[in-house]
């Protein structure tokens, strides 16, 4: 007979397993260690005949990561800097998430930006994107 307002073994056992897997990582989950404000330190375009620097023409990349595993912030790029015509303005809300050293971003605005891992060092996200003939490497500062 089990006494009253003590719980079951069963559901001893149950509450020790769901603690000790979610101890072991969600891989779509957010670490506060990367939290904060990033900007572009680093920014081009290299292609086999030239190379754009997106941040000397004007451009901007700023990325806020918030603890809630949302998004903000604005990727610019001034018509004529990069082999786009026209002007770029997009906004980067959206939501994140990291696996290890991996952070990825889902957000509706059509950016490079939601197609590459990003790589995490210290206070730093890297990326680099290649499509075709032409390689895009970032690299963002908090």
């Amino acid at each position: 007979m089990r006494s009253q307002g003590r719980p079951s073994w069963p559901v001893v056992i149950m509450a020790a397993v769901a603690a000790g897997l979610s101890a072991c990582g969600n891989p779509t989950s957010t670490d506060r260690g990367v939290v904060g404000s990033y900007v572009a330190m680093e920014w081009t375009i290299v292609s086999s005949t030239t190379t754009h620097d997106l941040i000397a023409g004007g451009g901007h990349l700023d990325l806020a990561l918030a603890s809630d595993g949302t998004t903000t912030g604005e990727f610019f790029i001034p018509a004529g800097v990069s082999p786009e015509p026209q002007e770029q303005r997009v906004s980067m809300a959206g939501t994140w998430s990291q696996d290890g050293d991996i952070v990825t971003f889902s957000m509706p605005g059509d950016t490079y930006v939601r197609f590459v891992d990003w790589t995490v060092s210290g206070r730093q996200l890297t990326s680099q994107f290649v499509n075709g003939g032409f390689t895009l490497t970032t690299r963002l500062r908090r």
